[in-house]
């Protein structure tokens, strides 16, 4: 589940604190049991779905502030359900400004491609 992209009106994203209130009761509802959260941690480009992760530290921003994140799995564990986190280590962002390749460890876990025009 993308909780930005789990909201109905066109154009908007939603919020942690609204998709606990109004998606936790239908999903619990229906029978599941756990929720897996794609696009948790911070990235720059939305269309993405979270797979160009800028921050594994941080979490997305424009769903709302930690505690609202905090909130969410709260609500989420009190109907019983779990949750999973989606982390994919290999899908960090391949620009160097604003992903981790310039990071203290240097560019053995970024992005690395021959001849990459873009981020020169």
């Amino acid at each position: 589940m993308h909780i930005g992209m789990s909201i109905e009106e066109e154009g908007k994203v939603n919020s942690y604190r609204n998709a606990a209130d109004t998606l936790i009761p239908y999903i619990k509802s229906i029978g599941y049991n756990s929720i897996q959260l794609m696009g948790i941690m911070e990235h720059a480009y939305y269309a993405s779905f979270g797979y160009q992760v800028t921050s594994f530290f941080s979490i997305a921003g424009r769903c709302g502030l930690p505690s609202d994140l905090q909130y969410f799995i709260d609500i989420a564990h009190s109907h019983g359900l779990i949750v999973i986190l989606d982390l994919i280590h290999a899908h960090a962002s391949k620009n160097t400004l604003d992903g981790l390749n310039n990071f203290d460890f240097g560019q053995e876990y970024g992005y690395q491609q021959q001849d990459d025009e873009e981020n020169e």
